[in-house]
C-alpha cells in the first residue's frame, strides 16, 4: 500500500512540473495580436455518493 502511495505521488508530482510551462521562449520581436486568453478551472466536489430514497434521486452511484 505505501508502495501504491509513494508511486501516486511521483506521478502527481511529475505532472505538475510537466504541466508548469515555465520553460517558453519569448520571442525577440514581440508582436501584440490583441488575442486574450482566458482560462476556466471548474472543479466538482461531491460530498455524497449513495443514492437516497432507494436509489431514486441524488448521488454518483446511481
Amino acid at each position: 500500500m505505501r508502495s501504491y502511495f509513494t508511486f501516486v505521488a511521483a506521478m502527481l508530482i511529475a505532472l505538475l512540473f510537466a504541466a508548469c510551462d515555465t520553460a517558453r521562449k519569448l520571442s525577440t520581436n514581440p508582436v501584440d495580436d490583441q488575442i486574450i486568453e482566458l482560462v476556466f478551472l471548474h472543479i466538482n466536489d461531491v460530498y455524497e455518493i449513495a443514492p437516497l430514497e432507494n436509489g431514486k434521486v441524488g448521488g454518483m452511484a446511481r
